[in-house]
């Protein structure tokens, strides 16, 4: 504990530093699938499953997650989900896939989506019933969550919250 405190001199300096890791993750992905020759429908299916899939080395995914769940750090993973706008961008940057009638509203729908991915990613931890309290509970969480139909969790998430706002 003594040398994390080496490096930050608080708790919520290190998850801003986790939070900006996970932004540039998330960035990279995003401008590698922009570039991608899939049409929007699989890009979007990319998006919900890279954001949905739990692996051992995205701590950070597990850590925002559940962080919010910590009322003493709840404000500042809201400050983090309020400044993420790689998803906002992404739609604004294909924005002749989405129905005109939704154009004014990508902003909210991008914060929106934004949550939803968020709870269901908590929904599904939850489903698993571990608490991860270290390094085994984590990897044993991680092995039984990969056990869930993913798959089948991304067509309802795609579903329920892109298949209107898509042209056809």
């Amino acid at each position: 504990l003594g040398g994390i405190y080496y490096y930050y001199s608080s708790k919520e300096e290190l998850l801003k530093d986790i939070f900006n890791e996970a932004l540039e993750n998330r960035q990279f992905f995003l401008s590698q699938l922009v570039d991608s020759k899939d049409d929007f429908n699989t890009k979007i299916k990319k998006i919900i499953s890279r954001r949905l899939l739990l692996e051992k080395d995205r701590h950070y995914l597990f850590l925002f997650a559940k962080v919010s769940e910590n009322e003493e750090t709840h404000l500042l993973c809201d400050d983090f989900a309020n400044n993420d706008k790689l998803f906002i961008t992404f739609l604004l940057q294909n924005i002749e896939n989405i129905k005109e009638e939704y154009h004014d509203d990508i902003p909210k729908l991008g914060y929106i989506i934004n949550a939803a991915l968020k709870k269901h990613l908590n929904f599904l931890i939850d489903k698993v019933g571990i608490k991860a309290d270290d390094e085994n509970s984590y990897n044993l969480l991680i092995e039984r969550y990969n056990q869930l139909d993913i798959e089948k969790e991304i067509e309802l998430f795609y579903e329920l919250f892109f298949k209107n706002l898509i042209k056809e």
